[in-house]
């Protein structure tokens, strides 16, 4: 029994090791075979690979030669040989042609044109020897003529008019614009007048109260002066010179500090020229209150000229009358010229002549 085990086993050996060895030699036969496969893909790969490079070649010199011609084909034109450099030999073929049929179409619309007009100049030239060959006109052709050239005198007057009266509406508009700038400047002006003549008023009214105040002192010494007897005056003179009272002292410098206080309050270093500065302002009140008086009128007198101008310039809008041209010379430039006329001493500034001029 044991016999016949260890025959099975060495039988089963014997079947592995066949199996085994078989199998070593198929391993070898596909290794073999993947080897002469890989060498045949390698020699394949060699060949492909060398004939990509000749595509290469030869699509490079294709694309080269294509270019070439594109380049001959479109010349000098930079922009066409631009727009063609990137595309292949057929679509520019195409679009070449597309063009040369484009430029061939227009070439024959021009010759058209070019035979259409030649036919127009022979008709025309033909029509001007029909009318040179007649000598005499009739005599309604000189009355048309007579007319067309009436009309056209007309016409020229009538834009000489119309010139004129634009160059008239820009005269008015500057105008109206530097009587704005000047009515402007008026309030301004007027408030620092009416703000000195308020000063002024005040400082008056200050040195008016002083001088009456120092004319009560002058008049109440010279009362007491007047009531106290020469005889008792020259009698008690010695005793008054050695005993001065703290009143009189007292007095005197009150009286003193007011004149002084007059003084420089008018700006005087003499009591006799209070008067005279007391005067002076008094004129220069009125000038001023005149001069108040004066730019109120002319402030109402450039606003009356600027309503009137206002309508001028709405008139001219609608129509233009050779009356309106006048205007200038008949209403505005002497309403000007009394409004920039200086008055009662003092003055006023004047157009400019630019703006008269222009």
């Amino acid at each position: 029994m044991r016999r016949h085990r260890d025959t099975e086993v060495e039988e089963q050996t014997q079947e592995l090791r066949t199996i085994t060895r078989l199998q070593e030699q198929c391993w070898a036969l596909q290794i073999q075979g993947v080897k002469e496969s890989m060498n045949q893909n390698k020699a394949t790969l060699a060949l492909l690979h060398s004939k990509i490079r000749r595509g290469a070649q030869d699509w490079a010199l294709a694309k080269k030669y294509d270019q070439r011609t594109i380049s001959k084909a479109c010349g000098k034109n930079v922009p066409l040989r631009l727009a063609h450099c990137h595309s292949t030999m057929e679509v520019a073929q195409e679009k070449l042609r597309k063009y040369v049929f484009d430029r061939v179409n227009a070439h024959n619309l021009l010759i058209h044109l070019v035979r259409r007009r030649g036919e127009k100049l022979e008709s025309m030239q033909l029509e001007l020897a029909s009318l040179q060959s007649q000598t005499a006109a009739s005599k309604e052709e000189l009355r048309l003529r007579q007319i067309i050239r009436q009309l056209e005198n007309n016409i020229e007057k009538t834009m000489i008019k119309i010139t004129t009266g634009q160059n008239i509406h820009l005269l008015y508009l500057d105008l109206l614009d530097y009587l704005k700038k000047v009515l402007a400047g008026y309030p301004t002006k007027l408030d620092e007048l009416q703000n000195l003549v308020v000063t002024y008023c005040s400082e008056l009214s200050d040195m008016k109260i002083m001088s009456q105040d120092a004319m009560m002192i002058t008049d109440e010494v010279k009362r007491q002066v007047q009531r106290s007897p020469v005889a008792l005056h020259r009698a008690q003179e010695p005793a008054l010179r050695k005993e001065t009272s703290t009143a009189e002292m007292e007095y005197q410098t009150l009286v003193t500090a007011t004149v002084e206080s007059v003084k420089s309050a008018v700006r005087c270093s003499h009591v006799s020229d209070i008067a005279g500065r007391f005067l002076a302002q008094r004129n220069t009140e009125e000038n001023l209150e005149l001069q108040l008086e004066d730019g109120e009128e002319r402030r109402l007198r450039l606003k009356a000229l600027v309503k009137q101008l206002e309508l001028e310039e709405a008139k001219l809008k609608f129509r233009q009358s050779p009356s309106s041209m006048r205007c200038w010379e008949l209403g505005v430039y002497p309403l000007l010229t009394s409004l920039c006329v200086p008055r009662r001493g003092w003055g006023l500034h004047s157009p400019t002549p630019e703006l008269l001029s222009a």
